[in-house]
């Protein structure tokens, strides 16, 4: 299977304000969300819905309740009409744009991006994504202009340097995503998927010394590995960092 590095998360919870109005119905959905119970926080906002609600936080609230359940054609539906009753909202861009990349329909997401572009022209979240897309592409060099100009504009945020990371590790260079990200995670030491991707790239370092017969390098580059990922585990364990942690130990196994 192709590795690839663990994308910072996909569609972001982030309901921070709740109208009045909404406020039981909604307070219900998201206590059910949180919990865990997908199917009850999809009925209540269903029931809310049909009975014609106009808050758009609902229908985000239920494209994550269905995108947690794999349902990823109805989650992205519910975030267009989100957008529908918030036309002028970057983030519900950005969380369809997101969507779309998470679910590798990446043709969606660029033009997206650049629909979104006519509207916030200056926005910095818009510019990461269309980045990260044109990596995707294989347009490298394109996206690591865009985001050498995001860092100089924001030399503190994280965000910039992750993506990079991520283009130099579809390029093959390994070195430098090292790099970029461990860059990332000195100004965001908390992130899981920092430490996640930085474990994927020793991994993938590992592979090519293996092939070079320099078994003794890929022991100790492995050992980074998992000591990253346990990093990444320990701040907040998904399914892709237990798998990964078992194929690095199964790798020093064999060396």
């Amino acid at each position: 299977m192709k590795k690839k590095l663990l994308a910072i998360p996909i569609i972001i919870i982030s309901f921070c304000t709740i109208f009045a109005q909404d406020t039981n119905i909604y307070d219900s959905a998201l206590i059910q969300f949180k919990s865990g119970n997908y199917p009850e926080s999809i009925k209540i906002l269903q029931a809310s819905i049909q009975n014609g609600s106009t808050n758009y936080r609902e229908f985000l609230l239920l494209a994550h309740s269905n995108w947690a359940l794999g349902n990823t054609n109805q989650s992205i539906d519910n975030l267009y009409s989100a957008l529908k009753l918030k036309p002028n909202d970057t983030d519900v861009y950005i969380e369809i744009i997101k969507a779309h990349i998470a679910s590798s329909r990446f043709k969606g997401a660029l033009e997206l991006v650049e629909t979104a572009e006519q509207k916030f022209p200056n926005s910095k979240e818009l510019k990461l994504q269309k980045a990260y897309i044109f990596g995707k592409y294989g347009k490298i060099n394109t996206a690591l202009a865009i985001i050498e100009t995001i860092k100089q504009e924001s030399p503190n945020d994280p965000r910039p340097l992750a993506v990079e990371a991520e283009l130099y590790f579809l390029q093959g260079d390994l070195e430098k995503a090292e790099m970029s990200l461990k860059w990332a995670i000195s100004l965001q030491e908390n992130s899981p998927f920092f430490h996640n991707n930085l474990a994927l790239i020793y991994d993938r370092m590992s592979d090519n010394e293996i092939k070079q017969g320099k078994k003794e390098k890929a022991r100790v580059t492995l050992q980074e590995a998992e000591k990253s990922v346990d990093k990444a585990i320990s701040i907040k364990e998904f399914s892709q960092m237990i798998a990964l942690k078992k194929r690095i130990q199964e790798k020093l196994s064999n060396l």
